[in-house]
């Protein structure tokens, strides 16, 4: 089936299109801050620190590292889709 007619667009696909690369806009900000939070819980400044104890989460390294991690690769895997 034509992913025009599929989708609803016009002949020439401008719909398909905008709505790619919508998601892809919104796919790449949520990867940015992503990267960012696991930087920042590499490099632990004191109120990255503070914050991760107030919500009861486990300050070493290797727990912050592995749910950045996660969520990282998760949002790579539907990024690249």
């Amino acid at each position: 089936m034509n992913t025009a007619v599929k989708y609803g667009a016009s002949a020439n696909g401008s719909s398909v299109a905008k709505s790619v690369w919508t998601g892809r806009i919104l796919s790449g900000i949520a990867i940015a801050f992503f990267v960012m939070d696991g930087v920042m819980k590499l490099i632990q400044p004191q109120v990255v620190i503070d914050a991760t104890q107030q919500i009861g989460w486990p300050v070493d390294p290797v727990t912050l590292g592995s749910s950045s991690g996660a969520a990282f690769g998760f949002a790579m895997r539907e990024f690249a889709h």
